[in-house]
């Protein structure tokens, strides 16, 4: 769709905030549900994300591998019986003078399931698609450190709408 639009109550949207700050490239964003209440279903969904996302923070330790973060991920939202649990897409990229660094891993011919190190700094994207009532999207940064990573946003997980 067209990126001018009237944001209707109801509607869940992403502010996709990306930028450079002294040439260092950052990426976030968080789902809004606009002057509503979730519904039971976007309820369940927004629980599962905030869920995934952090089990993804503690997960996110030196010698974990991407595809174990992105295993667990999905079957967050299948035990949580959200519906369109297969369709969730769990993935990440590092930061720095380009975001185009994952274009760059396969262009390398790189490993997609990399290891985790000490110190990394990683942008963890989760989107459980849908329509504008369904859909969720978080987008957070870490410092992957020993027990556990730590986030640069302190937005935290949980929906945010008008209450």
């Amino acid at each position: 769709e067209s990126e001018d639009f009237v944001v209707k109550p109801g509607t869940n949207i992403m502010f996709d905030c990306h930028g450079t700050k002294n040439q260092y490239c950052w990426d976030g964003g968080k789902t809004w549900l606009v002057e509503d209440q979730p519904s039971r279903l976007y309820g369940r969904i927004s629980r599962a994300t905030a869920e995934a996302m952090n089990e993804i923070q503690s997960l996110m330790r030196p010698g974990v591998r991407i595809a174990q973060i992105q295993e667990t991920s999905q079957r967050t939202f299948q035990q949580m019986e959200v519906p369109q649990h297969e369709s969730v897409l769990t993935y990440f990229h590092g930061l720095g003078m380009s975001h185009a660094d994952v274009e760059a891993l396969v262009a390398d011919d790189s490993d997609p399931n990399w290891a985790l190190k000490e110190g990394m700094v990683i942008a963890a994207h989760l989107l459980c698609p849908g329509n504008e009532r369904e859909r969720c999207w978080i987008e957070e940064v870490f410092v992957v450190k020993e027990g556990g990573s730590e986030p640069l946003f302190t937005w935290g997980n949980d929906l945010l709408y008008n209450r």
